[in-house]
């Protein structure tokens, strides 16, 4: 498996700073559940959990519609939202995190929720329209929807436990 770190210079981070810096608001679905949603919350983010929207209930459809209407992430284990695109069109996404579900490995979840919180909850505007994966062994699949051309853009990434980051090559995972 090959890896290319990701170096940015001082200048593209400063940049990329100046240009997305803008709290993200996030949406927890009832696949990762209430307590969550909490924890978020009590880390100072600005989190709705699906119960407290009204919308235990609902389709998948109009929870994907409120994210949008509400330009919250939506944070989910359900790979639906990030596989379907007819049913959850591209153009019409606020930007979606599904988290890896592994009952047998919470270590891993509350670390990428972390991860998450860290690299796009500081940077709302960067990551709208994009559908983010996160597998069990820490692997981000990101898919950004370009619509000028109408076509996906697909790389796979993997932080250290430095927090350097690395893209791996096409076609992997």
């Amino acid at each position: 498996m090959n890896l290319n770190q990701i170096m940015l210079t001082e200048q593209q981070i400063l940049a990329f700073e100046r240009n997305h810096k803008k709290k993200a608001r996030f949406f927890v679905d009832e696949t990762l559940g209430s307590d969550v949603a909490k924890i978020i919350k009590d880390l100072g983010w600005d989190v709705v959990y699906i119960d407290d929207a009204g919308m235990d209930e609902c389709s998948r459809e109009n929870v994907f519609s409120f994210v949008w209407e509400n330009d919250r992430v939506l944070l989910t284990q359900n790979h639906d939202f990030f596989l379907d695109n007819f049913r959850f069109p591209p153009h019409r996404n606020p930007g979606l995190v599904v988290l890896p579900g592994s009952s047998e490995n919470i270590a891993r979840l509350e670390h990428e929720i972390a991860r998450v919180l860290v690299t796009i909850g500081d940077y709302r505007s960067a990551y709208k329209g994009f559908k983010i994966c996160i597998d069990d062994k820490g692997i981000w699949t990101v898919y950004n929807y370009n619509c000028s051309c109408g076509s996906f853009h697909k790389r796979h990434f993997k932080f250290d436990h430095l927090g350097r980051i690395f893209e791996l090559e096409e076609g992997l995972p």
